[in-house]
């Protein structure tokens, strides 16, 4: 009895203690880390001890910049945030229970001035690594030559392409942005970081969405974003300062050709950022400093009439001379605001020949054009835009970047066009031009960004706001003197006219746009945003036109037809909100906005006004889900409104091309596209092998289309009209692996395969094309140790077209081989060779083309540190003068011919410099 009483009250007194134990057992403990410049330090470990007898409670690596620890029960306890290379900050306090969950708010790492030496482990590593929706490229393991630029290197990388002209894309996505060790450093063109830096400064490159100031701190993806790559660069290389300066000279063609230049990149840590780049040459950019570097793509641009027939001229076309710059400097003017300015200038002169033939189908005939020309273009550009990040608080932030720009440009291009009536049983010339335009355009813009964000008390409660303001203006001398004749089925002149006119056209545009969000915590990882969005512009296009009076010897006589005084202004409202959930395996976001859209065109030149107002959902969704460490699959949806441009509405039409004339339409409404996708991303932890695949499709209302209207002089005019029905499918697949565990290189395999159905109209009738297109690219890249690489491409395109209002198809295959070698020969020597062939078919009865093209260079190393270099090179050994391209519209095919740039020998000299600051030599393991 004693012993069940003892046992009696201690159960009593367990459930007392049980019944008033304090509830500080259920206490959170969060905060977030940064350093000085507000960039995320991953990986940061958080240290919790009990006091005060210092007893460890518990450990973690923080995955992102955020931490949540749960407090074993009431007490006094020493937080502390520790990461390589940086001061430790410790933080005491008492949990009591109240409140439940306890911010200690932000942890600011400071970088510790002593450092340690570096170590060098040989062995790449996994190429490819998944950090939630970011893929991390290893450049370790993609082996390049010795001086090559990151844009070598991301050639390599499975998902990521590089056009000829440098343009980035990743899994079929445009890179718009490039960061240095997460800092907005290259604030425009991203080409400047691509082709400039070198690859032997990259440790890794990321690759994800580029979001805005708010999808940051929010962690809320952005509706449409762009891609961005990061590249994070070694540690031996942070404080360093490397570049060239190059010289070279040499004959192409009877012509002196030069080349001379240099860049440099100051890094002190995330102190202060140093770039500077200056060319100068007048062989299409084929020589920046890197055996045969160029593209040879110069600056193309070309007069009115070869854009609005034939589209953009071929890679490489014509012959140019340029004189680039750019600088670029970063400083952390204090631990509280950090600095980035900007500026860059060029110009450029190119004279180019060019034909095109093209074939336009109107159902009961064809209609078979030749185009053939000349044309001189200069241009010249100055922008000086600026970032400034100022944080007063902890909890506050402000970025503004300004930006303005001049630029000014000219033409003189010289056209004759024939066009030929091809029907079923009858073939006749239908008109012949002669054309001359000469203009002249001046341009300013100026651009204004001001973003505000705040963190609340409440971890994760978070309210962001920006402000745009924008205004550019172009003013330009149109000179147009154009000779028409057409002709009857029997040869009978049926049209003689002669345009002979000079025009002032001025285009001004405003933007205002205001943008609010606020997000609320809902449980550890979930949120609710909303947001508001509003903007207003204002566009003028005020044309005078001008035709020549022979009377009194001017330019006197007013032409009311070409002449137009036309404002387009539009104002638009945008709600939206939604749940999400931002961490963890499974990560999803729902989300619904609304759209009130008000557009009002006004025509002063007969005081006619059309308004209109469109209302519109625009849903968005995301899912994300990791399979496992090596496995994601996502799942995409949005939509969104695009009003028309001002050129699609001013209802005046545009002679500069004879053959095809573009008359506005003001009753233009908006387009509504939806797009979807979904993405996989699988990553062999063991075998190396990397697979990316994206599979997306499209819906368009209201498209905005062309309405082409032949007259019987076979002269064309475009409207555009809005039309429905018009979607496509598109996938890109690409696949990586290495050879030799990385060792010797690796394969890189890309597919892409694409449907669409789009429609226009031709002559009233509507035109329905669907379209099939595929390419299969295949690159290998191999290396004995630093002796020799190889570098293999090879890729085939299918496109093929069917036209309802033919009752025909075209089809068009095109195939690309490339292959570049480097030898390291005896003697201090080193030869390299790059050969080029483009094998364009034969599309319907426009004929195809084979063009080769190898350049070579031998060079010799010099100088100590092997930091000099003497090369003899010898571009476009085959002397070839002419650059191909073919492509499809929506009723007619086309193919393009320029001249470039031939055979030419270029003897030159570059000089290397490479210096580190307070490096010990690294300690090879």
């Amino acid at each position: 009895m004693i012993r069940r009483k003892h046992i009696y009250r201690g159960l009593i007194l367990v459930l007392h203690c049980i019944r008033f134990a304090p509830a500080t057992a259920q206490q959170l403990v969060s905060g977030y880390i940064t350093d000085t410049s507000h960039q995320v330090l991953a990986g940061a470990t958080v240290t919790l001890w009990r006091l005060p007898d210092s007893g460890l409670v518990t450990r973690i690596a923080c995955k992102k910049n955020e931490f949540t620890l749960r407090i074993p029960g009431p007490g006094h306890f020493l937080l502390s945030v520790s990461f390589v290379g940086y001061a430790t900050v410790s933080r005491a306090f008492s949990a009591t229970g109240s409140p439940p969950h306890l911010d200690l708010g932000r942890f600011m790492l400071v970088k510790t001035g002593k450092r340690l030496r570096d170590v060098v482990v040989e062995g790449a590593g996994p190429p490819v690594k998944m950090k939630n929706d970011t893929l991390v490229y290893n450049a370790g393991a993609y082996p390049v030559p010795p001086n090559a630029t990151v844009e070598d290197l991301l050639k390599k990388l499975p998902g990521i392409s590089v056009d000829p002209q440098g343009n980035i894309t990743f899994q079929g996505r445009p890179v718009r942005k490039i960061f240095i060790d997460g800092r907005d450093f290259f604030l425009n063109d991203p080409r400047l970081a691509s082709q400039n830096l070198t690859a032997d400064m990259v440790q890794s490159v990321e690759a994800f969405d580029a979001s805005s100031y708010q999808s940051r701190l929010t962690g809320i993806k952005d509706i449409d974003p762009d891609k961005a790559l990061n590249l994070v660069i070694k540690e031996k290389k942070k404080r360093s300062l490397t570049g060239k300066v190059y010289a070279g000279m040499g004959g192409q063609g009877g012509q002196a050709g030069y080349s001379a230049g240099g860049n440099d990149f100051l890094m002190l840590g995330d102190d202060r950022m140093q770039f500077a780049v200056l060319n100068a040459n007048n062989i299409n950019g084929l020589y920046n400093g890197t055996d045969h570097s160029g593209q040879g793509g110069g600056f193309v641009m070309v007069g009115k009439s070869v854009i609005s027939l034939n589209g953009a001229l071929p890679s490489g076309a014509g012959k140019s001379r340029t004189i680039t710059g750019s600088a670029n400097f970063g400083i952390k003017l204090s631990p509280k605001w950090d600095l980035v300015v900007n500026y860059s200038g060029n110009q450029s002169h190119q004279s180019t020949n060019h034909r095109s033939d093209s074939q336009t189908f109107l159902g009961d005939s064809t209609l078979l054009q030749n185009d053939s020309g000349n044309s001189t273009t200069y241009y010249s550009n100055q922008l000086l835009s600026a970032k400034t990040t100022w944080t007063p608080g902890k909890s506050d932030e402000i970025v503004i970047r300004p930006e303005i720009a001049f630029s000014k440009g000219g033409a003189n291009q010289l056209d004759s066009a024939t066009t030929t009536a091809q029907k079923t049983v009858l073939s006749y010339l239908l008109n012949k031009t002669l054309t001359q335009n000469g203009d002249t355009s001046h341009e300013t813009s100026l651009k204004t960004n001001i973003t505000w964000g705040h963190r609340f008390a409440k971890d994760r409660r978070i309210l962001a706001a920006s402000f745009d303001q924008s205004f550019s203006r172009t003013a330009a001398r149109d000179g147009l003197q154009t000779q028409t004749k057409a002709f009857d089925s029997t040869g009978s002149p049926a049209l003689d006219q002669l345009v002979n006119q000079v025009s002032d056209p001025v285009k001004t545009t405003q933007l205002y746009q205001g943008n609010i969000d606020y997000t609320e915590p809902v449980g550890h990882r979930n949120s609710i945003n909303i947001g508001y969005n509003g903007s207003l512009s204002n566009s003028h296009a005020d044309k005078n036109s001008f035709d020549w009076d022979p009377l009194s010897g001017k330019y006197d006589l007013a032409d009311t037809l070409t002449s137009s005084h036309f404002s387009y202004s539009t104002i638009v409202h945008h709600l939206e909100g939604g749940y999400n959930k931002t961490g963890g395996r499974f990560r999803y976001q729902v989300g619904m906005g609304m759209d009130f859209t008000k557009l009002k065109n006004l025509n002063r030149s007969n005081d006619s006004a059309l308004i209109q107002h469109f209302y519109n959902w625009s849903p968005r969704l995301f899912l994300g889900y990791t399979l496992s460490r090596e496995k994601s699959v996502s799942f995409e949806y949005k939509a969104k409104n695009t009003n028309p441009s001002i050129d699609q509405l001013q209802p005046v039409p545009d002679l500069s091309n004879p053959q095809l004339i573009h008359i506005g339409n003001p009753a233009l409404k908006q387009q509504f596209d939806q797009n979807g996708s979904i993405a996989f991303s699988s990553l062999g932890d063991k075998s190396f092998t990397t697979l990316l695949l994206r599979v997306a499709g499209n819906y368009s209302a209201n498209h905005i289309a062309p309405s082409n209207i032949t007259l019987s002089s076979g002269i064309q005019e475009i409207q555009y009209v809005n039309i429905n029905g018009i979607w496509g499918l598109n996938t890109n697949l690409s696949y990586g692996l290495p050879i030799g565990h990385t060792k010797h290189g690796n394969l890189k395999f890309s597919t892409t395969l694409n449907y669409n159905k789009d429609k226009s109209f031709t002559n009233g009738v509507e035109d329905t094309r669907r379209s099939f297109s595929g390419s299969q690219t295949l690159g290998l890249s191999y290396n004995i140790g630093q002796k020799a690489y190889t570098d293999a491409n090879a890729g085939i395109g299918y496109t093929a077209s069917s036209y309802s209002i033919q009752q025909a198809g075209t089809t068009l295959l095109t195939q690309t081989y490339d292959l570049s070698e480097r030898y390291q020969l005896p003697l201090g020597l080193t030869l390299s060779a790059k050969y080029h062939l483009q094998v364009t078919g034969k599309q319907d009865g426009l004929p195809g083309s084979t063009v080769g093209n190898l350049d070579a260079t031998i060079f010799r190393t010099l100088l100590k540190d092997r930091r000099g270099e003497l090369q003899l090179s010898c571009y476009n050994l085959f002397d070839n003068k002419t650059s191909v391209s073919a492509v499809s519209g929506p009723n007619s095919i086309s193919t393009q011919t320029a001249g470039r740039i031939g055979r030419l020998v270029l003897l030159s000299f570059v000089y290397r410099f490479n210096k580190v600051f307070g490096q010990a030599g690294p300690e090879k393991t």
